[in-house]
């Protein structure tokens, strides 16, 4: 500086100004109302409490509060200032229990200031509805199956607590782990599953779940259905006693329905034919009478069952042969012996009867037969008489033409000499050989032998 040369002046002047010494925003608590700043807090269910949360920060901190509970956030409230709060009323275990969160920063907070609150609410388990059950599930056969159920619960049911059962024949047997039943429950005691591997017919069924702790339990069923084609009918087979001569009919035993109403299908045809014609029949019948058919004729039948998933595969194929209409000019080789027999009978019966009504015709005067006792005399030590004689018949055949075959029926009448003294004695030999159908039936006639003797007496 350079002097001026002048005389030095005192002088005084005076400002004011504000200084603003601003820093992050700090949350210094987070609680509810009567709790002592615990962390941690339990209360019962249908309870009403306040969250307040205070926060130290220059400029004002922009608040939130939010539930945590279920690992998404739901905003309670937000506010630009440093003191927040929130009312919780009728406190429901399955919605507002669980974690809190005051955030909180301003311009000059790096990173977001967090201060957490868990709020447990006693309560009885009940299902989780942020992990609803799946009741029902469709598989197939052989397949595995995994039943979950989730609850929301405090305290929390121990692992003794989840009971698993299934229904077999209307009852409720209690499930245990085996080769194919795995039980199996989470870290948190709030998750159970079973698991089923290699399905079988009998594991398409009703099972059900219980949890239970000291407020309570709750209850979740569940159902494995299959979805898949039906299984094969079992033993179909011809019923003989309704064979007729236009009809047949068959019995079958169901198979398994693979989860979804089933249907039957019949079909048959003549053995001689390409074509089948089906016929569709209720799930709830079992048997079926197929009419309007050929007498005599043979015929092929074969079924297979049908649901909306597919059909099953065919059955063996059943060979059956209806009943034979017999014409009016012949009759069944059996009535046809019952017939001959009553006839030879009767015949046999009249000549008995003839014979000793004119018995008296056969006496001979002592001087009439004077002239015959040479003749008689050298043939007395003769041999005797044989006379034969053939007769032919016929024989019904039992086929679908109805055609006719020969029988031959021999009859030997065999009659012995006048003895000595005068006395008479015949001997009848008949036999009767009768040929039914040659594949069919062979009917024998036994032989009969009629001796007779009278006396000229």
């Amino acid at each position: 500086m350079e002097p001026t040369g002048c005389a030095t002046q005192e002088a005084y002047t005076e400002s004011t100004f504000y200084v603003d010494v601003q820093y992050p925003a700090n949350i210094r608590r987070f609680y509810a109302d009567g709790s002592n700043f615990a962390s941690s807090i339990i209360i019962s269910e249908s309870q009403s409490l306040t969250l307040l949360c205070d926060v130290d920060s220059d400029p004002l901190a922009k608040l939130q509060l939010v539930n945590n509970t279920k690992g998404d956030e739901r905003l309670l409230m937000d506010a630009h200032n440093n003191t927040i709060s929130a009312h919780l009323s009728n406190a429901r275990c399955e919605y507002d229990m669980g974690v809190y969160q005051c955030k909180g920063k301003n311009i000059h907070n790096a990173v977001q200031q967090i201060r957490e609150l868990e709020i447990r609410i006693t309560c009885s388990p009940r299902p989780s509805p942020f992990s609803p059950p799946i009741s029902t599930i469709y598989k197939r056969r052989n397949s595995s199956a995994v039943l979950t159920f989730t609850v929301v619960a405090f305290p929390s049911p121990i692992d003794a607590a989840y009971v698993w059962s299934k229904q077999i024949d209307g009852e409720w047997a209690i499930l245990q782990n085996n080769s194919r039943f795995r039980i199996h429950i989470s870290k948190d005691s709030l998750q159970t599953n079973l698991l089923i591997s290699q399905l079988q017919i009998g594991d398409f069924t009703n099972y059900s779940v219980r949890a239970n702790n000291n407020f309570g339990s709750t209850e979740q069923t569940f159902v494995i259905r299959a979805n898949e084609q039906p299984s094969l009918p079992q033993r179909l087979l011809v019923v003989d006693a309704l064979v007729t001569e236009s009809s047949i009919a068959v019995r079958w035993i169901p198979g398994f329905d693979g989860g979804e109403d089933q249907w039957f299908v019949i079909g048959y045809r003549k053995a001689a034919d390409v074509a089948w014609t089906y016929i569709n029949v209720s799930s709830t019948d079992t048997q079926l009478s197929i009419g309007k058919l050929v007498a005599g004729t043979k015929y092929e039948v074969k079924m297979y069952a049908e649901n909306i998933i597919g059909k099953s595969d065919d059955t063996t194929i059943l060979s059956v042969t209806t009943q034979t209409v017999f014409s009016d000019n012949g009759s069944s080789p059996s009535v046809g012996a019952a017939v001959g027999g009553a006839v030879g009978g009767t015949l046999v019966a009249v000549i008995l009867a003839v014979l000793w009504k004119y018995r008296k015709a056969f006496k001979r005067k002592p001087s009439e037969g004077a002239h015959y006792d040479d003749l008689f005399n050298r043939q007395a030590d003769a041999p005797s008489a044989n006379t034969i004689s053939e007769y032919e018949a016929y024989r019904v055949e039992a086929q679908q033409t109805n055609q006719y075959e020969t029988l031959a029926e021999t009859s030997f009448h065999e009659y012995s000499v006048l003895s000595p003294g005068g006395k008479h004695d015949y001997i009848v030999m008949n036999r009767v050989n009768q040929v039914t159908e040659t594949d069919r039936a062979i009917v024998n006639q036994e032989s009969a032998y009629v001796n007779l003797s009278f006396s000229e007496t």
